[in-house]
């Protein structure tokens, strides 16, 4: 986490939608410096919402198929080999 990061949380939800579905719902709860809160407050929630819309879409194709979305297929791979 950055310095001017006090805290965060992420909670997360699943709940029946009355059409034989789950409905997923997640919030993210950031605590910023003060200072920091008026600066990097909105770039982070822009950010973080682009975020939030990736992760139930790979959510999404993963409940649906019960495989990894390509997006993250590709992204672990990058990643083993960073890491090797």
């Amino acid at each position: 986490m950055p310095f001017f990061v006090k805290s965060m949380m992420n909670t997360w939800r699943i709940e029946p939608n009355g059409k034989g579905q789950p409905q997923v719902t997640f919030e993210i709860g950031v605590s910023l410096l003060p200072i920091f809160a008026q600066i990097m407050g909105p770039l982070m929630k822009k950010q973080f919402n682009k975020l939030a819309s990736i992760i139930l879409d790979e959510l999404k194709y993963f409940s649906e198929t019960g495989r990894v979305h390509p997006r993250k297929e590709k992204q672990i791979k990058t990643n083993m080999v960073k890491a090797s």
